[in-house]
């Protein structure tokens, strides 16, 4: 089973370190002169994305894609719903009031309401959920933008004591409003989940479905037939920076197979 990831080198390298114990085929598309997504608008980050899923379409079974990005991809079926799955069955369904809270990076913001919006109408509610007095329906919503959570992944360890503390002081912004689940809109947000986990561990009510969730949700959606795991990159722009930090060298190489190919992109 061949899987792509199309994302930035930091949502790129933390998607590589959850599923590294996996037995797939991953093929990323690796664009360096493209920069972040999430400081683009939407659209623009759509429309690199866009090219990244046309490059793959052909390589691939199935393509892995931002998570708000994917549900603008929702009626391509190369696209993973590896979110969109997360969402429903995780942080949907195990709400116990629907007060929902999104760690965000500038793009995100400009969809996550509607996305989620048009989401939410086919989700069943459960009994519990029913039953419940002050649950929000269709739900309560706060967003907390954070673009530099990506910068200090690139750069800092994620136990960093400055780091932590910062962290920590955008999650207050979450227990001050009293949210049921918190949802990372960048998977290179569950970098920081050691973190986000003991800050909430005080209290039951708070919900963080970490990393696990998505290994478990992967399997799930492609049950794997590959005898070990392999990973190949198509990359432009300048691959250096990250092959010249350990913790990055670290995660490419724990896999059997790794193949590199520059390409023009």
């Amino acid at each position: 089973m061949t899987i792509g990831i199309c994302a930035t080198s930091v949502e790129m390298l933390a998607l590589l370190s959850f599923f590294r114990p996996l037995h797939y085929h991953f093929v990323v598309y690796l664009d360096l002169n493209e920069g972040f997504l999430g400081d683009k608008t939407y659209d623009d980050s759509f429309l690199a994305l866009q090219k990244a899923v046309d490059f793959l379409s052909d390589k691939c079974d199935k393509i892995i894609v931002p998570p708000v990005y994917e549900f603008g991809f929702s009626s391509s079926e190369k696209i993973l719903p590896l979110f969109q799955s997360y969402l429903k069955e995780y942080c949907f369904g195990q709400s116990i009031v629907w007060k929902l809270g999104f760690l965000a990076e500038y793009a995100d913001v400009e969809q996550i309401e509607n996305h989620i919006n048009h989401f939410s109408k086919n989700f069943s509610l459960t009994t519990a959920q029913k039953n419940t007095k002050k649950f929000h329906f269709p739900w309560a919503l706060w967003i907390k933008k954070v673009p530099l959570r990506k910068y200090f992944s690139l750069h800092l360890w994620n136990q960093n004591p400055s780091v932590v503390k910062l962290i920590k002081n955008d999650l207050k912004y979450f227990k001050d409003a009293s949210i049921d689940t918190l949802i990372p809109l960048n998977y290179s947000f569950f970098l920081y989940q050691k973190t986000i986990s003991s800050y909430f561990a005080t209290s039951k009510k708070y919900k963080f479905h970490d990393s696990k969730v998505l290994v478990s949700l992967l399997q799930s959606l492609l049950p794997s037939s590959e005898k070990n795991s392999q990973l190949t990159i198509y990359y432009s722009g300048n691959l250096q920076p990250i092959l010249d930090q350990k913790k990055r060298m670290r995660i490419l190489s724990r896999w059997n197979t790794v193949t590199v190919n520059r390409k023009k992109i």
